[in-house]
């Protein structure tokens, strides 16, 4: 941990100190202390098993589910109760020990956690009481809406004392962590404070049950995808197997498409997404017959058509998964060319989805340089020969380009290329 990282914890945590005291002061602890350390407990035992809302290949959504508890705590007791319920039970929360966070770390989460929950009980109190359960509503979403802010802007200025380059990327997973977790939690923390302020402490083991089926619902939920995903690898392998020549291929165009996405500047997400595109271009040619696939001559116009139906086959296949409905437009159009003379659609240039013409790119220097049952290989030298000559008819020039300095300083990648994790 560098100095500036430890600087700003220290201040954050001076700060959350001084805010406490400031809410201590003015609005005392509202609440009886057995209903305070209820309070806790429940925080406390939600903190400790987190919420899974979503798992990507490079980083996972995880929420605490004591957001709940902590707004319970800032809109019907107050910032000061607010506070004190957050900060000790994220303190001492499983999650933080069970990782063995550093005590510097720990006491920031805790901190940060602290400021949020006391910034929401003040701005519930800057809204007044109510009796309308309509303004109520309001009410708890503003105030939830206030702690989500304060708890991302924390984070954000703790990225950035660590590593500034890094923090780029990781704030780029904010909008996933706002879209797919945080206003879930904020929708559930809303109808536990409703819930409370007419049930009292029960309501909390009520949420604590939501809470623990949507976990269980998104553990099978994210398993359920896997498995989807892994038939199709599967299909894919099938495919290849039915062709010896072209083993490996499909892996091989998810490598050069993976390198070409991280040279245009792709991160995280996009650059998981364009590798499994990549796997999956020529799922449509599971259904074409073995002796088109493998014929050792040139194609009739008819047979050609059939392979020129893989795309939209491909598309049939992956387009009832709603977690592959990304990649289908890669998929459709990885066989358009540059000058409008590609299929299935004609589109040209810039009408083309990058990621289609990265895969494009790709999949010919691929299919360039491994033997087929009607040619050999191609060697690397005569391999960029051909595809100068498509660049701007076939193929994106500037693409092409890229290639052709990534390829002349690495070594052809393998079929052996790292796992994939669906999302």
């Amino acid at each position: 941990m560098n100095r500036l990282t430890k600087l700003y914890i220290s201040i954050v945590t001076v700060v959350s100190l001084a805010i406490f005291i400031f809410c201590w002061r003015f609005f005392g602890i509202t609440v009886s202390w057995e209903r305070f350390l209820l309070l806790i407990l429940f925080s406390w035992l939600l903190d400790s098993v987190p919420v899974v809302m979503e798992r990507f290949s490079n980083y996972s959504i995880i929420l605490a589910g004591g957001m709940v508890v902590n707004l319970i705590a800032a809109i019907l007791f107050g910032p000061s109760v607010a506070f004190a319920v957050a900060f000790v039970a994220s303190l001492f929360s499983l999650s933080s020990w069970f990782k063995l966070f550093p005590p510097m770390k720990a006491l920031f989460n805790a901190s940060q956690i602290g400021i949020s929950a006391a910034m929401a009980g003040l701005v519930s109190l800057a809204l007044g009481e109510t009796t309308s359960n309509i303004a109520f509503v309001i009410n708890v979403l503003l105030a939830a809406i206030s702690y989500a802010g304060v708890n991302l802007l924390l984070m954000a200025g703790a990225f950035y004392t660590i590593d500034p380059k890094k923090a780029h990327e990781r704030l780029k997973t904010f909008p996933s962590i706002v879209l797919v977790g945080l206003l879930p939690m904020t929708f559930v923390a809303v109808i536990g404070v409703v819930l409370y302020r007419y049930m009292g402490i029960i309501a909390i083991p009520i949420i604590i049950a939501v809470l623990v089926m949507v976990d269980l619902t998104n553990l099978f939920r994210v398993y359920y995808r896997q498995s989807r995903l892994e038939n199709l690898l599967a299909m894919v392998k099938v495919l290849e197997e039915r062709d010896a020549y072209t083993k490996g291929h499909s892996e091989r165009v998810a490598n050069y498409a993976t390198m070409l996405a991280k040279a245009v500047g792709m991160k995280g997400k996009a650059i998981e997404r364009i590798r499994l595109a990549g796997f999956l271009h020529d799922i449509g040619k599971i259904g074409i017959p073995d002796r088109i696939l493998n014929k050792p001559s040139h194609l009739t116009s008819d047979e050609f058509e059939e392979i020129k139906s893989h795309p939209v086959r491909g598309v049939e296949i992956i387009s009832n998964l709603s977690h592959l409905r990304d990649i289908v437009p890669w998929i459709l159009h990885h066989h358009e060319a540059w000058d409008g003379s590609g299929y299935p659609k004609g589109l040209k240039m810039e009408e083309i989805p990058i990621e289609a013409r990265i895969l494009a790119v790709a999949d010919v220097y691929d299919a360039l340089t491994t033997k087929r049952a009607y040619r050999s290989a191609f060697s690397k030298e005569e391999a960029i020969k051909i595809m100068n000559e498509m660049k701007g008819e076939k193929l994106d020039p500037q693409l092409v380009d890229l290639l052709i300095s990534l390829i002349d300083s690495t070594t052809k990648p393998t079929a052996q290329g790292e796992g994939l994790e669906c999302s």
